[in-house]
This record gives structure tokens, sequence and C-alpha cells, in this order.
């Protein structure tokens, strides 16, 4: 890891990037609550929504592996600037005059967002002495707490005040932005240098690394397929906005439950067949929730939300084992590539729904990605 001082000590740092992820992915939500407003406005098909997620997770998919790798290599710390970026331009999308505007300004913030992810991942499990596996799942729970709470909160204030006084949401942000340079210095450069991509890539065992890219890309288009695109079927089913952002909030704050008790069962042994399981289920209850509706549709999101996420800290641990000289790289890789399957999830599906409709797509994707990713991690090692 990369030598970053933590003026304020090991908890009060790993507290302070929980708090940073957590507003970080609440601008984020911003976009998957907003997107049937831009389907309306601009009058766009289901493949300009897939496109733009697609976009999104794309841009950070390639961003977030090189701030890994030069998170290793010195110890400037990137966390504030990142974050201020983010807060700048998540809280302008009332201004966007057009889809295109609105597709420069997601790929804006993402920089912002790859600034700060990776080496804030890598310092978060560092900062957990020997419990890394659970520092790491308060941190990622952090960001999903912060996912579940920014749709009801942009859903309220867009509702009562309008779309352009979003920029509200630039505040807390900025306060963050600054906290996060005061309390994070750096320290020279990290010890023993870097090792070159090639002598990373010889270093890995590529059974269990193929076995990890799949895991990664099919849960993470699943996820992402199924949360871009619920918003959508909840608006044609008559749900207004503060419907999908309870909805999407509901969905996000079982995420965290579901990322915490993984972060937690993910010290003990005997993970993988629970990790199997979490994946098998998440198809009955998307078939469930399509099924489904008022409060047991809600019961379906929650769970559904906890079965996805529930893996997502056994493959940072798996990818910082893999590569222990090189954690923040390993963590850019882990966001890089769910993020990607993400996007690549979202972009079908919006293709998909345009052919066969939303719920259709929903369910293709729901039932086949989940199924692969559970097929894919039976190669994982414990």
């Amino acid at each position: 890891m990369s030598q970053v001082e933590v003026k304020i000590g090991a908890k009060g740092g790993l507290a302070l990037l929980t708090a940073a992820h957590l507003m970080s992915d609440v601008y984020f939500s911003f976009i998957i609550t907003l997107l049937p407003l831009w389907v309306s406005l601009f009058d766009l098909p289901f493949s300009a929504v897939g496109l733009l997620i697609f976009l999104q997770n794309a841009g950070f998919a390639a961003l977030v592996p090189i701030s890994g790798y030069f998170a290793d290599r010195t110890a400037r710390p990137t966390f504030g600037i990142g974050m201020l970026i983010v807060a700048l331009t998540m809280s302008a999308v009332g201004f966007v005059p057009s889809y295109s505007a609105l597709i420069a300004l997601v790929l804006i913030a993402t920089i912002g967002q790859a600034l700060f992810a990776a080496q804030a991942a890598s310092t978060a499990a560092h900062s957990s002495g020997s419990l890394r596996g659970l520092g790491l799942s308060i941190y990622l729970t952090g960001g999903t707490l912060g996912g579940s709470l920014g749709p009801m909160a942009i859903a309220a204030l867009v509702t009562t005040a309008g779309l352009q006084r979003a920029w509200l949401m630039v505040l807390p942000g900025l306060l963050l932005a600054a906290m996060l340079s005061r309390a994070f210095a750096a320290r020279g450069e990290a010890p023993g240098g870097i090792r070159r991509p090639g002598a990373i890539r010889s270093s890995l065992d590529m059974g269990p690394v193929l076995a990890l890219v799949c895991v990664l890309v099919l849960r993470g288009a699943a996820e992402t397929g199924i949360i871009s695109f619920l918003p959508l079927l909840i608006e044609q089913k008559g749900g207004g906005l503060i419907a999908v952002g309870t909805t999407v909030g509901l969905f996000k704050l079982s995420c965290a439950a579901g990322t915490l008790i993984g972060g937690l069962l993910s010290e003990r042994k005997g993970w993988k067949p629970m990790m199997v399981l979490s994946l098998v289920l998440a198809v009955a209850l998307v078939c469930g929730l399509l099924r489904a509706d008022g409060f047991l549709a809600l019961v379906f999101v929650a769970l559904l939300g906890a079965a996805l996420r529930a893996s997502f800290p056994y493959a940072f641990l798996i990818a910082q084992r893999l590569l222990p000289e090189h954690s923040s790289t390993a963590a850019g890789l882990v966001l890089s590539l769910s993020l990607l399957g993400g996007g690549l999830g979202a972009l079908g599906e919006g293709f998909l729904a345009d052919g066969v409709g939303v719920e259709m797509a929903l369910l293709i994707v729901g039932v086949t990605l989940p199924l692969g990713a559970a097929v894919a991690a039976v190669g994982l090692r414990e």
C-alpha cells in the first residue's frame, strides 16, 4: 500500500473514508433515480439509457485500475481532489440541457470517482489491522448506504423544489473534500517501489484469476442491469419519482446489509458455498419480484439487493491476496471489472428492452447472469 499518513489515526481515517465513500455514492445514485425524468425530458429510447450507464461504468472501469496502479507507486493522496470533482459535477445535473451534455457531465464525474475509489479502498483495508475483511466491508457498506440514501434525498428534493435545485447537494461534498485533504498527507514513495505490469501478471495464478473475472463481470452486470431498469418499470406501471427513489434506496440499503454480512462472513472459512448460494438465491428473488406488487415487491427488492452484494467483499479479499504487494491495484481491478460488467449489462439490457420490453429484459438479465456468476464462483479457491 502507498504510504499515506493519516493525521487523525487509523480508526478516524477509516471513518472519514467511509463517510466520503457514502457521499460519493449519494451523488452517483442521482443518475439511476433521475433516469425516468431524462427519458421523458430528452425523449430517449431505452438503448440510450443503457448507453449512458455503459459509458459511465466503462469510463470508470478504464480509469480506476490506472488510478490504483499509480496509488501503489506513489504516496500522493487523491481522495480530496476526487471528492471535489464528484461533488461539483453531480450536483450540477439539474442544469444539463441535452443528452450529450449529460454524458459529458457523467464522464467528468467518473474521473473524480476513479481518483477517489481505488486508493481509498486499499487504505480502508490496511487501516483495519488484522480484521481487513471487516474494515473493508465497513468501507463498502458506507458506499452502499450512500447509494440507498441518495435516491430518496434527490427524489424528495426534485419533487419539492425542482430539478434545478439539485446544486444544493454540493455542500456536504465540499466539506468532505476539505476534510480529506487535511486528514491525509503524503509520506514519500511506497516501500520497495512497484513492479511493472508484466511482473504483476507473472505472479498470478491464472485459474482463480479467470474465475474471479467471470464472477465480477457477471455479478456486476446483473446488479447494474436490474437497478438501472427497475425505475423504468416502476414508471411504466404508474409509479412516480418518490416511488422510484424509495425502491432504489431500499435496494441500495439492502446492498449495504449484504456487504456487511459478507464482510463478517469473509473472516471465516467455508465462505464459497455461501457465495454460490447467494447468487443462486438472487435468481429466485428476481422471478418473485417481477410477479409481486406493493409491499411484497419491496420485500423482494430488499432481499435481492442483499443476495447480489453479499459476494462482493469476498472478491476484494481474493484480489488483494492474489496481489498482496499491490493492494490499490487489486482494488482498482475489482472495481473496474465489476463496473465494466455493469456497463455491458446495462447496454445489452437497453437493446433488449427496446425489443422485448423492460419487464422481459429484466427477467432475462436477472436469471442468466447470476447463474453464470454462481458457476464461475465454483472455480475460486478458499
